[in-house]
């Protein structure tokens, strides 16, 4: 006697679907938040192993000098003068901390190639690097829009600590001065040039201020802003820097006046601003410190905080909001 099979009915295949549709939608969510926490953390090592990287570039100094955001290093430098030049190079804070990162042969490559800069005879930009030079440890998995192979950076540097740079994507160029990125001139806001056009700050002006654990160095912002699309941030380029003491009104968002919240990139008026930093997270915003530590700062951390952590200067006590 045979025994007949009996298969799923209809309904009985709609309900178990329906089962695995639930399943699928409960474990989403969880497979995304690991992979933001993921992306979190190695983003977060990025920030330390910029903070290692400045601190070696910072050892080859007699001074305990830091290196420009843009400008000529070591032992700080006027890269518009034409005599007592201290250094035959000058570029971006990234590309100073370059051999630090195990990346002596793009550091190199762009040293011996420097071009004679035709406005100031003796100094000597460092030579070209592709816009294609893409350095993993300048780079956010979070960061939206970070697209491609081209060689953009997902940090910004505090002006107050490394001086020079540019933001805002200035129109104005300087003829004749040649840039680490390919086929650029170096932008100029209101016509000045974006070197570093006084000494690097040393490291005992910020121990003597607030204090170099109190002190923000480097913090997250998106390689792309709405503002000026057609100038991204490269890392090589001075455009590596971000206003520290920008939108106290809260005109760009109300309801974080310091810094940008997982802004939309594909947004006009409510995406990211070129002079702003900007958080790839709801939690908060990752900050590399002075003494290494990289904090995540909560989007409720109050404009006080913001702006005496960003003040080398400032004789104020941080407040405890400002991360952990």
């Amino acid at each position: 006697m045979s025994i007949r099979r009996r298969g799923f009915t209809l309904i009985e295949l709609l309900v178990v679907i329906a089962i695995i549709g639930v399943l699928v939608g409960l474990l989403l969510p969880a497979v995304q938040k690991v992979r933001e926490a993921a992306a979190r953390a190695k983003s977060q090592n990025n920030l330390k192993q910029i903070g290692l990287a400045i601190e070696a570039a910072l050892g080859n100094t007699t001074k305990a000098e830091y290196p420009p955001a843009y400008g000529a290093y070591s032992e700080g430098g006027f890269p518009w003068a034409l005599n007592n030049i201290p250094t035959n190079v000058y570029g971006s804070l990234f590309y100073y901390l370059l051999p630090g990162l195990q990346q002596d042969n793009l550091y190199n490559q762009a040293k011996d190639n420097g071009i004679p800069n035709v406005n100031a005879p003796g100094n000597f930009p460092a030579g070209v690097i592709p816009d294609t030079k893409r350095v993993p440890t300048f780079v956010s998995d979070s960061d939206p829009t970070q697209v491609g192979t081209l060689g953009l950076a997902s940090y910004a540097a505090n002006p107050l600590v490394f001086r020079g740079g540019t933001f805002g994507g200035a129109d104005a160029n300087a003829p004749g001065l040649n840039t680490l990125r390919d086929g650029s001139v170096l932008p100029t806001i209101g016509g000045n040039p974006t070197i570093a056009t006084a000494a690097s700050r040393r490291q005992s002006q910020i121990t003597n201020g607030v204090g170099t654990s109190n002190c923000g160095f480097i913090t997250e912002r998106f390689a792309v802003s709405v503002d000026v699309p057609t100038n991204p941030h490269f890392w090589a380029s001075p455009n590596i820097i971000f206003d520290p003491t920008i939108d106290p009104a809260g005109i760009y968002n109300s309801k974080n006046p310091v810094f940008q919240a997982t802004p939309d990139p594909k947004s006009k008026t409510k995406g990211p601003r070129d002079a702003m930093a900007q958080s790839t997270s709801t939690s908060g915003i990752l900050v590399l410190m002075g003494d290494g530590s990289a904090r995540i700062v909560g989007t409720g951390v109050s404009a006080n905080s913001w702006a005496t952590a960003f003040n080398p200067d400032s004789r104020n006590t941080l407040d405890a909001d400002f991360g952990n």
